[in-house]
């Protein structure tokens, strides 16, 4: 599985799907790679207090990506209307 695919599977759960996804190769002296930016959105009864939840602890999470590596994870702002939550991240 290519790692943008593992991200995506990690992140999203019952309450979340991916509304937008962009990625950009990133590399160091050390690593190559990408850099994610995702909007996730939380959408139902009770969206808010999922999305609360999930991003409660994101930094110190451990997600699931067989073979690759997460250096990082920042929860970069929330947006809330009626209908929906959305949220961006960017790794």
């Amino acid at each position: 599985m290519i790692a943008v695919e593992a991200l995506r599977r990690a992140l999203c759960t019952t309450f979340a799907t991916i509304e937008r996804h962009e990625s950009r190769a990133w590399a160091s002296t050390v690593f190559s790679g990408e850099r994610h930016r995702l909007i996730l959105r939380f959408a139902g009864e009770g969206a808010a207090a999922q999305a609360d939840r999930f991003v409660d602890g994101l930094a110190e999470r451990e997600f699931a990506l067989e073979g690759h590596i997460l250096a990082d994870i920042l929860w970069w702002r929330r947006r809330a209307t009626r209908r929906r939550c959305a949220s961006s991240w960017r790794r």
